[in-house]
């Protein structure tokens, strides 16, 4: 993709080109400028010259610019100052009626009135062509406000996974070491890895799907150290195309959620989470039974920032149901992706 300034540096030339090869040759076959170019052809070339010198004038002092930032004097002064010059040009050229009879008098107002017609031809052009191009800047700066809004967004959103992800895998490694649990060890070496995977990840817009699924699968088996035979717990996933590119931790937030309400110390519990790809196409979907309802007034933060992360970076590309039936909770997300990532990964 052009960045916007040789965008608008094309757009320009372009409208030079075709005032200076189309519409100025057009517009000055509107005037019988064959016959003055033998009977005049000082003004002639004196009004060709004045024409051409006027929209470079235009196209150097853009007025619509002035309007634009409020320059209302400096507008209004160049549009006076061209009145004048334009009056000027046809007085050095104009004859005194005194001196001509009734033919040469229509032919001499006649070029009048051409000076004057033409001068607003070449005016409302250069006025039109400078407004589009100002307008064009304006969307792209505000295009490019909209940018940085989003990209600062998208990095409040990551910003707020961390410490989400870092109380909760605390909280489980404590209950695993204030119970001695020979699991400790080994949950200790998975949130090691957990740990890097996500100071490495963070800061990038996106990572491959399969390094997002492996992810997912060491949190669930770091998160299944700590349940009895109560919750089943059950991770299915079918990648086809790995490279595909996928916002790094954008579906772990519903399996924290699965794990925080889903696990059931006795009776029968479960806790089902799938992600399969189908082309471009990524379904990931979180289902538990509820065992822990939230609290009252619960803003969901986690949910919300996924939520906004995906109208961010999919706007019209994805899709996100959640049903709570009173017995059990369901998430499923689809996102449709063309992007792949094609960078090697660092060492270690």
């Amino acid at each position: 993709m052009q960045r916007p300034d040789i965008r608008l540096q094309k757009i320009q030339l372009y409208a030079d080109l075709i005032f200076f090869l189309l519409f100025f040759p057009l517009v000055i076959t509107l005037v019988p400028v064959d016959r003055w170019l033998v009977y005049r052809p000082m003004f002639t070339i004196a009004l060709t010259v004045y024409l051409l010198l006027l929209y470079i004038i235009y196209r150097r002092i853009n007025i619509p610019r002035m309007m634009l930032r409020r320059r209302w004097f400096a507008g209004a002064l160049c549009i006076v100052a061209v009145l004048l010059c334009t009056w000027l040009f046809v007085q050095i050229f104009e004859n005194p009626d005194g001196q001509l009879d009734a033919l040469h008098r229509a032919r001499n107002r006649m070029r009048v009135y051409s000076v004057w017609f033409l001068t607003l031809i070449v005016t409302g052009y250069s006025f039109s062509n400078n407004l589009l191009i100002e307008l064009f800047k304006v969307s792209i700066s505000m295009q490019d406000i909209e940018a940085e809004k989003n990209k600062a967004e998208l990095e409040m959103y990551k910003a707020q996974i961390n410490p989400h992800f870092l109380f909760n895998t605390l909280n489980t490694l404590y209950g695993l070491f204030l119970i001695r649990s020979e699991k400790a060890a080994g949950a200790f070496e998975r949130f090691v890895n957990l740990m890097k995977y996500t100071y490495r990840n963070a800061s990038r817009d996106f990572i491959r799907v399969s390094e997002e699924t492996e992810y997912i699968g060491q949190y669930v088996e770091l998160q299944s150290l700590r349940l009895n035979s109560c919750t089943r717990v059950t991770f299915i996933h079918d990648i086809t195309v790995p490279d595909m590119a996928v916002p790094p931790m954008l579906f772990v937030t519903f399996v924290e959620n699965a794990f925080k309400y889903g696990v059931a110390s006795e009776g029968n519990a479960y806790i089902e989470i799938c992600m399969r790809q189908r082309g471009n196409s990524l379904l990931f979907t979180a289902e538990n039974s509820i065992s822990l309802r939230e609290h009252k007034g619960s803003k969901k933060t986690g949910i919300e920032n996924c939520r906004r992360r995906l109208g961010l970076l999919y706007p019209d590309r994805h899709r996100i149901s959640i049903t709570d039936n009173g017995t059990s909770f369901r998430v499923e997300v689809e996102i449709t992706s063309e992007e792949r990532v094609t960078e090697t990964k660092n060492n270690e």
